[in-house]
């Protein structure tokens, strides 16, 4: 009984919006075009699988001048040419199911920089169960890349000096294509689209 029901609740995963249009969180999906937060039941049609684990406030101003601050510590120097507002923006992509960029952002640095506290903060604002932890290294390994499914943001900390390889796996994952590949030990193999 237990599996029928477990079974009914599962969608395809065509029947979700992996569009760019919108970002869904607790009260609402948010219209980038139309940059206003809107109620679900405003579109029936549209079906998330994930949503920011926190209420956007429209009325609400944000100039997090604290993580600004904290941010210029962290990122900006004489020698980079990232400013605050690329963090931001990088930020809010992570909030998408967007692949457009098919990009990866690397956060590298010398040992104690605070690269570790600003991989927390985004996971704490993209949301844990919106998240998973590897390493670039794990993601060839063919049992790995079913963890990625219905997740919006891979973290790699740590990562060694190793090479990759094979960046076909990297590019795959980044590039939004239907063509990844998982695999379950001792089970079915599948097509997903990362987001």
């Amino acid at each position: 009984v237990i599996e029928n029901i477990k079974d009914s609740t599962k969608f395809p995963e065509d029947q979700f919006y992996f569009g760019v249009n919108y970002i869904p969180f607790l009260n609402g999906y948010f219209s980038i075009k139309e940059s206003k937060l809107c109620e679900y039941s405003e579109n029936s049609n549209l079906l998330f699988f994930y949503a920011i684990p926190h209420e956007y406030k429209e009325d609400k101003i944000y100039n997090c001048l604290k993580f600004k601050e904290i941010l210029k510590e962290w990122v900006v120097n004489q020698e980079s040419k990232i400013i605050i507002d690329d963090m931001f923006e990088m930020i809010g992509y992570t909030m998408t199911t967007d692949t457009g960029y098919k990009s990866i952002v690397i956060n590298c640095g010398p040992p104690n920089t605070a690269k570790t506290q600003l991989a927390n903060i985004i996971e704490h604002t993209i949301g844990e169960e919106n998240s998973m932890a590897t390493s670039l290294k794990r993601l060839q390994d063919r049992f790995e890349a079913r963890f990625l499914q219905w997740k919006i943001l891979a973290l790699a900390s740590d990562m060694s000096d190793s090479i990759i390889n094979d960046s076909s796996t990297i590019k795959n994952m980044t590039g939004g294509d239907k063509t990844n590949r998982a695999e379950i030990k001792g089970g079915d193999i599948y097509p997903f689209r990362p987001t």
